[in-house]
């Protein structure tokens, strides 16, 4: 008689080989989180490390300029204001107006006497916002209808305005071009029909970058078509390439030794194309989990004698950490290699910003970190205290928002805490500090003609910054 199917011999092998290896993948588990996901990492090209040790970093002065785009003229993250106001009163700022701001993570563009920035109008309805930037009442307003919506809803692009026209990038994947004046549609471009583009886990983020004839986006398309270019007056393809998942990063325009270029930081490379072409230059593979690259990249310049060098400082989230690139080329042949890679600084989505030769950015569970930048060492953490505490100075910003104005950090927390803060190496000093909102604010500040523009889930605040 045969022995009953739970006795077989066999089943017995095979139930003690499958206990075996789930052990043996338990314990690689425990190992890894043990001794890699959670230890600190770092590695360096000596060489490199001693060069960038002798470089003088060139500063652009910050530009006073209308706030037109994704962090500011150069997507640096930086502006100049002789008559902020530093000292706060009690209350914080004076409050201008507040308005309904619909769910979204949408910054905001500035031009003259108007803001522009999206927000979401229905479950799958997104809208571009205009509103008068002294009393926050709307100007005008172009909705747009969703195929697909995604969690934490409402638009993650923030508008690009250009020569009077406005252009953004729907959660979904329609690239769309305005009038700046009326909201009145010339063209749009469903990035998914023309390139194959393939919307991310968590919808585009990136916002479209202009320069010249061109509107860079990044619709991770597949088959050559995670990169392209557009005519900025009709909305065709002018080329599309590379075949990366498209992030969540936003493009920005750099010359580096001589030649323009256009960066891009995908789901898994940071790379340099040609404007016109978009030949590939160089790479750098910058793999994360999930594909969340989201940060925008720093392009830092620099001198060592009659040399000069050309940086890109990078960081992303879950885990992965931060690293500063040099870009060469000689020749028209371009290399990009790690001058260090290091888990000291991991942005999860809001991007750093530079002041001199030292990095400031929101750790994604180590909240405000200042990092000197030729070493990839950490100069300062900003320690909270218990998340209940009632003392604001004691509130930390978590996985916050920030800008540089001059020589001050302007920081609006994930929990509301706004702060105004040194940018200081040598130690955490709070100027100001206010709490506007309680709510979950995953939104950049950013200051137009001396207001600061604030937004949470579900409402927009404007406040006085000058003097």
């Amino acid at each position: 008689m045969p022995m009953p199917y739970s006795h077989h011999p066999r089943q017995g092998r095979l139930l003690v080989w499958t206990v075996a290896v789930l052990g043996l993948l338990f314990v690689g588990l425990v190992v890894y989180q043990k001794f890699y996901a959670g230890a600190d990492r770092y590695t360096t090209d000596e060489h490199l490390l001693a060069e960038v040790a002798e470089a003088d970093f060139l500063d652009d002065p910050p530009s006073p300029a209308a706030w037109a785009e994704w962090r500011g003229p150069k997507r640096d993250g930086v502006m100049s204001m002789p008559g902020l106001l530093r000292d706060w009163p009690e209350k914080g700022p004076k409050r201008l107006w507040s308005q309904e701001g619909g769910e979204g993570y949408s910054s905001f563009s500035v031009a003259g006497s108007r803001a522009f920035t999206m927000m979401e109008r229905a479950a799958n309805t997104e809208a571009v916002v205009c509103l008068d930037l002294a009393k926050g009442t709307p100007v005008w307003e172009q909705k747009f209808d969703l195929q697909k919506t995604f969690q934490y809803g409402g638009p993650r692009a923030t508008p690009t305005l250009h020569e009077g026209r406005l252009f953004t990038v729907t959660s979904d994947g329609v690239l769309v071009c305005l009038n700046q004046s009326d909201g009145k549609p010339v063209w749009q471009t469903d990035m998914r029909t023309e390139v194959g583009a393939i919307p991310p886990q968590w919808g585009f983020a990136s916002s479209p970058l202009v320069v010249g004839k061109y509107v860079y986006a990044i619709p991770g398309g597949s088959k050559g078509r995670c990169l392209a270019a557009f005519h900025r007056d009709s909305g065709e393809v002018a080329w599309a390439t590379q075949d990366d998942s498209a992030g969540y990063s936003s493009p920005v325009a750099a010359t580096i030794d001589g030649v323009e270029q256009i960066l891009f930081f995908t789901g898994r490379r940071l790379l340099g194309v040609r404007p016109d072409t978009g030949e590939l230059l160089w790479q750098f593979v910058w793999d994360t989990k999930f594909g969340v690259n989201a940060a925008t990249p720093l392009v830092i310049h620099a001198k060592s004698g009659a040399a000069e060098m050309s940086y890109v400082f990078i960081s992303s989230g879950y885990g992965k950490g931060c690293a500063l690139v040099k870009v060469s080329g000689q020749g028209g042949n371009f290399s990009a290699k790690a001058v260090y890679e290091s888990s000291e600084l991991c942005c999860h989505f809001s991007s750093p910003v530079r002041y001199k030769d030292h990095i400031y950015a929101t750790d994604e569970t180590r909240d405000l970190t200042c990092l000197d930048l030729r070493t990839g060492k950490t100069a300062w953490r900003f320690t909270k205290t218990e998340e209940e505490t009632h003392e604001l100075r004691n509130r930390g910003y978590k996985k916050g928002s920030l800008v540089r104005i001059d020589d001050a950090l302007l920081i609006l927390g994930e929990d509301g805490k706004l702060g105004l803060v040194a940018a200081d190496p040598k130690e955490y000093r709070e100027l100001a500090a206010t709490r506007p909102f309680r709510d979950r604010c995953w939104t950049m500040p950013i200051v137009a003609d001396g207001k600061l523009l604030l937004r949470d889930r579900k409402r927009i605040l404007c406040l006085d910054l000058k003097k």
